[in-house]
């Protein structure tokens, strides 16, 4: 919904493989069930799986693909920031991070030949198991490349970044409201630590109210061009 000509792939761990209903309704929607064999890690850790996302997001790819890779509790509600790494040509990386963590790994984009070759320096490394995917993709892409060519905006707080719009779902606050979320924000996470006795699926809920959320959104925008939201409407 938020690029509507993003070729969707779900790339999915043949050592816990989902059920085959759920690869029905994932190829019902258009996306594409591929099934991928490289070690995760436990949480995308260690080289197999560092190594092994980029060579699966680059399958296929052209060069100058954009390719976004999203982790499954994450919502990516408005695609501008995507289209904006389009238009500059020399953004070869776009992500979410700080000073605590240099990327955050529920999402971010990388140019296809990027890819390739951050898969191919870092197949060459001896990459401790506990090497982290986004943490490392991150500073390879500075030594490789300099920290000019990289895209990184800090995840929203109310004190030191009010203007950004990535952030993560509040679990701890009863007052968080999809709507607000859907108006604010393109990318939100579910996958930060929920409190006690809130059930996994409670993730699964939030993110359908968000996407819920940013239809209602855009539906406002279609009817009052320029009224009830500043977010561009999704067509």
């Amino acid at each position: 919904m938020a690029c509507p000509d993003a070729l969707v792939r779900v790339l999915d761990d043949c050592h816990a493989p989902v059920d085959a209903a759920t690869v029905a309704a994932l190829e019902e929607m258009g996306a594409i069930y591929e099934q991928t064999s490289w070690m995760r890690g436990g949480n995308l850790r260690g080289p197999g799986a560092i190594v092994g996302i980029m060579r699966s997001m680059a399958s296929g790819a052209d060069p100058d693909d954009i390719l976004v890779k999203l982790d499954a509790d994450t919502a990516l509600l408005d695609g501008d920031w995507l289209h904006w790494m389009k238009d500059h040509p020399a953004c070869l990386w776009y992500s979410s991070g700080d000073d605590h963590h240099l990327t955050y790994g529920c999402c971010y984009a990388v140019r296809a030949h990027v890819a390739v070759h951050l898969a191919d320096v870092l197949q060459m490394r001896h990459l401790p198991d506990s090497a982290p995917e986004d943490l490392t993709y991150a500073l390879t892409m500075i030594q490789e490349y300099g920290r000019e060519v990289c895209q990184i905006e800090a995840p929203w707080r109310r004190s030191e970044a009010p203007e950004s719009r990535w952030s993560c779902w509040c679990w701890h606050s009863a007052a968080a409201s999809p709507d607000l979320y859907a108006r604010m924000f393109r990318v939100v996470t579910t996958g930060n630590p929920r409190p006690c006795g809130v059930p996994r699926h409670r993730r699964a809920e939030v993110m359908h109210q968000l996407c819920d959320a940013k239809m209602r959104l855009a539906a406002a925008a279609e009817i009052a061009p320029g009224k009830g939201t500043d977010l561009p409407s999704l067509r």
